[in-house]
């Protein structure tokens, strides 16, 4: 559930990740499709769009609990 929250919030970021994880949740089922494939075969690591701001976006979630998560997943 935390990356789903993490891909949540970093779309929020301007990361644009594709996946259409819906606000009651956040949840997506392709995202936990694909990550749980990636376990079975590692690709290689993936680019970040020029307007991700993920410096902010770690800022944001570097060293929280999975209940801040989604407390603030709530209020976005």
């Amino acid at each position: 559930m935390r990356l789903q929250k993490y891909v949540f919030l970093a779309d929020c970021y301007g990361l644009n990740s594709g996946y259409n994880i819906y606000v009651g949740g956040p949840y997506s089922e392709k995202l936990a499709e694909d990550y749980y494939s990636l376990s079975e075969s590692p690709s290689s690591e993936a680019s970040l769009p020029p307007e991700f701001r993920i410096s902010d976006f770690i800022k944001l979630v570097d060293g929280k609990e999975p209940k801040w998560l989604e407390i603030v997943v709530d209020h976005v």
